[in-house]
C-alpha cells in the first residue's frame, strides 16, 4: 500500500485537492503521520468554490492548511463502521465537529455525500466526497 499522499498522487479526480495540500505544506503530514481518515473533495467540488475565495486561501497557506484540516480526522473510520456508531459526530484536526450518517445507501459527512469510500492507505483511509467541508467562507477569510 501507499501513504495517503502517494494515493492522492495516483487517484483520479483529486488533483485540485492535492494541489491545495502542497500549497498549504501538508504533504509530510499525509505522507508520514497517521493514521488519518481524510475526506477528499473531488476536483469538481473544489472548482465550485468561489474563485476569489479560493485565490485568497491560496495566498494565505496558514488559512488554507486550517481549511484542509477540516477534512482530516485522527484515526481510521471505514464506511462499514458508520451504521453502528453510537455518536455520529467526529472531530477534525481543525477542531470542528462533523456529522456522519448513513442515508439510504449513502454515507454523508455534513452535507457531503461520499462518492467513493474506503480507499486504504498505509497511514489511514481516504473517502472521496462530492463537496468541500468548511465553515462559511466569511469565517475562513476573516
Amino acid at each position: 500500500m501507499a501513504s495517503i499522499l502517494e494515493t492522492l498522487e495516483t487517484e483520479e479526480n483529486v488533483s485540485e485537492f492535492l494541489s491545495l495540500v502542497r500549497i498549504a505544506g501538508l504533504e509530510d503530514m499525509l505522507r508520514n503521520r497517521g493514521p488519518f481518515t481524510v475526506f477528499v473533495p473531488g476536483d469538481e467540488a473544489v472548482r465550485s468554490l468561489p474563485a476569489e475565495a479560493l485565490q485568497a486561501l491560496k495566498e494565505t497557506p496558514e488559512r488554507l492548511a486550517d481549511m484542509l484540516r477540516w477534512h482530516v480526522v485522527v484515526g481510521e473510520l471505514f464506511a462499514s463502521e458508520v451504521p453502528s456508531m453510537r455518536n455520529p459526530t467526529i472531530k477534525t484536526m481543525q477542531g470542528a465537529e462533523l456529522d456522519i450518517s448513513r442515508i439510504g445507501e449513502d454515507i454523508v459527512v455534513n452535507d457531503a455525500r461520499i462518492a467513493r469510500a474506503d480507499i486504504e492507505c498505509d497511514n489511514g483511509v481516504v473517502h472521496i466526497i462530492e463537496s468541500v467541508l468548511m465553515p462559511q467562507m466569511a469565517e475562513v477569510l476573516a
